[in-house]
């Protein structure tokens, strides 16, 4: 990158030795050679008289956009963009862009005044190409303007905001020759805010013109215009906007601005028939047909424009065939006795229960995409079915169901512990413990074997038993088991013991 910034710098020695080099080897060859076709950019003498950028400077939309040519040299990773308001200068950095970008659009141009700008390279270590060499863009910046808040207008009443660098008072008027201008006085930061009447349009598409001059010290400016187009296009449609609905009775969801009176009706034909109700972004009094079928909403809107805009929607039944019922997002099993049942449909209300019998006897509840259920746990099967029936304001199908297999948190469980190996003839101490399961009865006792009858051991959740080794004359491994038992369950564990002579 050391290498870049150098030759950044060093564009006008890069001209005089190549200058120098052409000339050694011209007066050292019999031939002279071709004029190379490359125009150096930053060459004083050359086609662009050492200007390689050609800076252009134009008011666009409230801003004025300083434009250039890329150079299509190594090194370059951004352009500065230089601004004044005195052609030889001196300039600050008004901001920047990375490289290969040609262009920026400058918001703190200083309106009503002429404006300069100039554009340099820079390497990465900051190393710049000379603004001496670039020729100034100049242009005459309008004084900065804003209709509203927007480019478009949805009612006639709204703010022109006005911005100057310098002037005194400023002349308004929607007609170009200002026979009806009203005259406003700018504020000691250059700014006048002014309630504004665009006037009456026929229809949308219809533009609006607003014309100023600047007066300083009597002195008026030039005739400055913009303006605005009139857009009113409320959207109607169902709160959330969902392709298929449960009720009869749907929020209706009325977007847009300006908005002073509207009214709905299921045809086109019927609105011109109903009264206006005050404009608002919702209404909740919309009664669908009871049949069961896809149908259209109407609604008409008015604006302080004078016209009114007509929009529509399809209001689309549920009608709830091939709803699913999935207990915790179709989960195989569970350790919990609370699960989510989840549901995605346009219903109204819904019940769940664990039999079709329970269900009938269930009371209705508010429909919810994801509601919690809670099982009978140990009752019944530990697959746990669970029953769920939906219904809206046209449909009320069958019930559906799902399964799940329930994993209690506590099963019936009984553990061994013996030395890994004894003597013959040792009386050893097995001891061990047990536990009841969930969905199982009270302990009732825990027996202990090697291999015979089964014996009573001492204790419960805490057992043991005195186990007297048999007598061997060789190694031997013995199997050591404990049996627990709640009720008609049981449980049963072995260990390994290896008895030495």
């Amino acid at each position: 990158m050391t290498h870049t910034k150098h030759t950044l710098r060093a564009w006008p020695l890069l001209i005089a030795t190549l200058a120098v080099t052409i000339l050694a080897l011209s007066l050292g060859c019999t031939q002279e050679p071709t004029a190379p076709d490359y125009a150096n950019p930053l060459d004083p003498d050359g086609p662009y008289q050492g200007d390689p950028f050609q800076v252009l400077a134009g008011y666009v939309n409230g801003s004025v956009v300083v434009s250039w040519t890329g150079l299509s040299l190594p090194g370059i990773v951004t352009y500065e963009v230089l601004h004044s308001l005195v052609p030889d200068g001196p300039f600050s950095v008004a901001g920047s862009v990375d490289a290969p970008v040609t262009s920026y659009s400058h918001q703190e141009f200083s309106p009503n005044l002429a404006n300069y700008y100039k554009v340099r390279a820079a390497d990465a270590l900051g190393g710049t190409s000379a603004i001496s060499l670039v020729q100034v863009a100049e242009i005459l910046a309008p004084p900065y303007l804003e209709i509203g808040e927007t480019n478009t207008a949805a009612s006639r009443n709204l703010d022109l905001f006005i911005r100057v660098a310098v002037g005194d008072r400023v002349e308004v008027d929607s007609l170009p020759d200002f026979s009806t201008a009203a005259s406003h006085d700018f504020d000691e930061d250059g700014v006048v805010t002014i309630p504004w009447d665009l006037g009456e349009a026929e229809g949308n598409e219809v533009w609006k013109y607003v014309y100023l001059k600047v007066y300083t010290v009597d002195v008026a400016s030039e005739v400055y215009e913009d303006s605005v187009e009139v857009v009113f296009e409320p959207q109607l449609s169902i709160v959330g906007n969902p392709s298929l609905i449960g009720t009869m009775t749907p929020s209706l969801d009325i977007a847009g601005d300006g908005v002073l009176e509207m009214r709905f009706a299921e045809s086109r034909e019927a609105l011109d028939l109903l009264a206006w109700l005050p404009g608002d972004t919702l209404y909740e009094a919309y009664t669908l047909d009871a049949l069961p079928d896809s149908q259209l909403v109407f609604g008409e809107f008015s604006c302080d424009f004078g016209f009114t805009y007509v929009d529509s929607f399809w209001a689309v039944p549920d009608s709830l065939n091939g709803i699913t019922l999935l207990i915790n997002n179709d989960a195989e099993s569970t350790g919990d006795l609370d699960v989510i049942l989840n549901t995605e449909m346009a219903a109204t209300q819904m019940r769940f229960a664990e039999t079709v019998g329970e269900l009938a006897a269930t009371a209705w509840q508010d429909y919810a995409t994801a509601p919690t259920f809670t099982h009978g746990g140990c009752a019944d099967d530990l697959v746990k079915t669970i029953h769920g029936q939906f219904r809206n304001d046209w449909f009320d199908p069958d019930p559906i169901s799902d399964d799940i297999q329930w994993l209690p948190s506590e099963v019936l469980d009984v553990t061994i512990a013996a030395p890994d190996t004894v003597s013959s003839e040792d009386v050893v101490a097995v001891t061990g413990t047990a536990i009841a399961g969930t969905c199982t009865d009270p302990l009732d006792g825990v027996e202990f074997s090697d291999g015979g009858d089964w014996e009573a051991a001492t204790g419960l959740e805490t057992w043991s038993f005195d186990w007297t080794a048999p007598l061997v004359t060789e190694h031997t491994t013995v199997t050591l088991s404990a049996r627990v038992t709640a009720g008609a369950a049981a449980d049963t564990v072995e260990v390994e013991v290896v008895v030495a002579p």
